[in-house]
């Protein structure tokens, strides 16, 4: 960055008078040294640290008011109402705003190495999480929608809490933030139990992810066991094509929901390092395989199987999560690579950037948790 001419005569002005000083006039000669030095640190950018600009946490409703926003006349739950969608916009931002600020703060607290930076954005993500913690935001939901927010919330502020961590000073704030996530979880839990479980759908796989992460991140087993109880249970509900039934409903976004659910089972299987026997790993390579080739231009066997002509999807950052599960299929592979080209990376669901789940299981703060939480041998 180049200096502004006034501070570059500014700098010359000091200098000289710096070199007029005579060889008995040092505290003299250090004390227009550190003049100088002072204020080009003050206003210069170039000398300046960056600091962390830390915005005040906003409140979520305790009456969330989120309702679905599809045709009630519309079965497969595919076309939106468009006055919905207007009506719900606002609503949703003010449910999301607070944990997306959460979510991005991780990734910045992540992508830098200036100590002191990252020591600014741990205290405004504390102050962040406590003001969730202190106000009781997302634990009254009263709708089924409410209770879907609720649950994808649960899981981006998980893993975002994951993220920063290592950060964090202990005692009772940690540990007023660590059991407001136990409280999340359970609502999560108690929802989906109590749902029909006869159609399992990409809801319970996302209901078990946020279980899952919440359990990672307060280091509970008896979570963690169940979030694998649910990957489990959705890699056998694959059929030998590759395809999700109850996804297969979803009309024209049955490739949305499709991804979707693969997305949760994707994160499932890294998050919680639960080992996949041959045929749990061949399901989810052939679920890869059908949402991936289901993007070229004839619709794949996603499209052919609903009947339907399938809508656009605006991001693949979930292809990512699918590319390890693709094996040798060097075609399927490369085409997903074209297609997560433009993605941006991040998912705000699953805690902004997805590296972060992809590098988790080899990571040295997933093998610890993994040996604390080991799979039973029975």
């Amino acid at each position: 960055m180049r200096m502004p001419s006034w501070i570059r005569r500014f700098k010359l002005y000091f200098t000289e008078a710096f070199m007029r000083c005579t060889s008995g006039q040092t505290l003299m000669r250090w004390t227009v040294f550190s003049i100088a030095a002072s204020v080009a640190l003050a206003i210069h950018p170039a000398f300046a640290r960056q600091g962390f600009a830390c915005e005040t946490p906003r409140v979520v409703p305790l009456e969330m008011g989120v309702k679905g926003r599809y045709l009630a006349s519309d079965k497969s739950h595919s076309r939106f109402d468009p006055e919905m969608v207007s009506s719900q916009e606002e609503v949703r931002r003010r449910v999301t705003y607070p944990v997306s600020k959460i979510v991005s703060m991780a990734d910045a607290y992540r992508a830098t190495s200036d100590p002191l930076r990252k020591a600014d954005i741990s205290r405004c993500l504390l102050a962040h999480f406590l003001s969730l913690q202190q106000t009781n935001a997302l634990l009254q939901p009263k709708s089924d929608s409410d209770h879907h927010f609720a649950t994808w919330m649960t899981a981006a502020l998980s893993i975002a809490f994951m993220k920063a961590d290592d950060s964090f000073p202990g005692g009772s704030e940690v540990d007023r933030i660590k059991a407001y996530l136990v409280k999340m979880s359970n609502l999560v839990r108690q929802f989906y139990v109590s749902r029909n479980m006869n159609r399992v759908n990409n809801l319970q796989y996302w209901g078990g992810l946020s279980v899952g992460a919440a359990g990672l991140a307060v280091g509970d087993c008896t979570m963690i066991a169940y979030a694998r109880t649910v990957l489990k249970n959705g890699l056998g509900d694959i059929d030998v094509d590759g395809l999700l039934p109850e996804e297969l409903r979803r009309g024209e976004r049955a490739r949305h929901y499709h991804l979707f659910a693969a997305e949760a089972l994707a994160s499932l299987a890294e998050l919680t390092a639960m080992p996949l026997s041959t045929g749990e790993r061949q399901a989810m390579a052939r679920l890869s395989w059908a949402i991936v080739t289901s993007h070229k231009g004839d619709g794949g066997l996603i499209q052919r199987r609903s009947g339907v002509s399938q809508a656009q999807d605006k991001d693949m950052t979930g292809l990512l999560l699918l590319k390890p599960f693709l094996g040798a299929d060097r075609k399927a592979a490369s085409l997903a690579d074209a297609l997560v080209s433009k993605a941006r990376g991040s998912i705000f669901f699953l805690g902004g950037d997805v590296r972060y789940i992809l590098e988790y299981r080899s990571s040295a703060e997933g093998k610890r948790v993994h040996r604390n939480c080991p799979m039973p041998t029975s």
